[in-house]
């Protein structure tokens, strides 16, 4: 079952009965000359700016109202003592009666499903782990990621994203205990409602899906014909098409990332750029070290190797330097493959 901590979603504005004026911002665009208005809109304020507005607003990012449509943004915290099963098919309706609790809107929740349409949403699994986060983020850093992914350090984990700018991959580990300890006004709200111990154990992953191309892929959804022969330029998905989707990607996510066997020269490379090593050195480092890579981190190999290339006078000083890089690499931790393989049948059956 596909569980959200958040996401975002428009829907016929016939979904709404009623709002409460004074929590929102009215405003207007106008025309390129601004003599004109061409459209008026409403924006929720900030929960400073309305009565009761944390306990009113908790789980609540965002409401946008226009001429043709609702704009909703909303998280998991919404949910408040049910926040552990997250947003999912069988909780949509609760959780959107929990907007219309809040006293903000009225929403029909029945015509807001019909004609929902999702821009942007989190993929969550909070996975219950047998040892300390830590361990596991540990272990999957040392692992590394495919080269065309990076990992950097995000919140109380690690986020993987892909080089590629134009590529939309993202996906968030990071221990769940650890995250709602910090402090945070969103934080102090959600536990009037958890018992934080509740969370010692939980190892959350988050997958980020951000664009259509990714929803697509990951959620193996089919091109609309109607799209294409329009030429929109971006084409929708339905929310319902989500929840209702079979399996979960965040495994696919996960697989497409994670490093097969640990990337000793990228660490060593990554090491030595945020040093101040010269960059010739880097260079002649990083070089030696896949040669050494090629030859499978053998010495005899990389002895042959060298005595094929080098004249004899140089070779006990090549060899001397290499086998001290080799030594280098060889003494890098390794991870523990189990918490990697517990992670990824975890995610499996989630």
């Amino acid at each position: 079952m596909v569980r959200l901590d958040n996401f975002k979603a428009s829907a016929s504005i016939d979904c709404l009965r009623d709002f409460d004026a004074k929590s929102f911002i009215k405003r207007a665009d106008f025309d390129e000359n601004h003599d004109k208005i061409e459209a008026v809109w409403y924006k929720l304020r900030n929960e400073r700016e309305i009565e009761n507005g944390l306990e009113r607003k908790i789980g609540i990012k965002s409401i946008q109202i226009s001429e043709g449509k609702l704009q909703l943004e909303v998280t998991g915290k919404l949910l408040k003592n049910r926040y552990a099963e997250l947003i999912n098919k069988d909780n949509i309706v609760y959780a959107l009666e929990s907007v219309n609790k809040s006293g903000l809107v009225d929403i029909d929740t029945s015509e807001f499903l019909d004609t929902a349409q999702i821009y942007k949403f989190d993929v969550t699994n909070n996975l219950p782990v047998t040892k300390h986060s830590d361990i596991y983020l540990r272990d999957i850093s040392i692992l590394g990621s495919k080269r065309k992914y990076q990992i950097t350090p995000y919140k109380s984990g690690f986020v993987m994203t892909n080089k590629a700018k134009t590529v939309d991959e993202r996906l968030i580990a990071y221990g769940k205990y650890e995250d709602l300890l910090k402090k945070d006004k969103w934080n102090k709200e959600i536990l009037k409602y958890i018992d934080v111990n509740d969370y010692k154990n939980v190892f959350r992953i988050e997958g980020n899906y951000r664009t259509y191309d990714t929803m697509r892929k990951y959620f193996r959804l089919k091109k609309h014909n109607r799209d294409i022969l329009l030429n929109k330029p971006k084409p929708v998905i339905q929310l319902s098409e989500i929840l209702l989707y079979e399996g979960n990607p965040n495994i696919n996510l996960f697989d497409n990332m994670i490093s097969e066997k640990p990337d000793k020269t990228g660490a060593l490379l990554s090491e030595m750029l945020d040093s101040d090593i010269a960059l010739y050195k880097v260079e002649k480092q990083i070089g030696r070290a896949k040669i050494i890579e090629f030859c499978n981190y053998d010495m005899i190999n990389v002895r042959r190797l060298l005595k094929s290339k080098l004249q004899a006078k140089n070779i006990s000083r090549y060899l001397r330097e290499y086998e001290l890089l080799l030594k280098q690499l060889k003494t890098r931790e390794l991870p523990d493959y189990s918490n990697i393989n517990e992670v990824r049948e975890l995610l499996k059956a989630s």
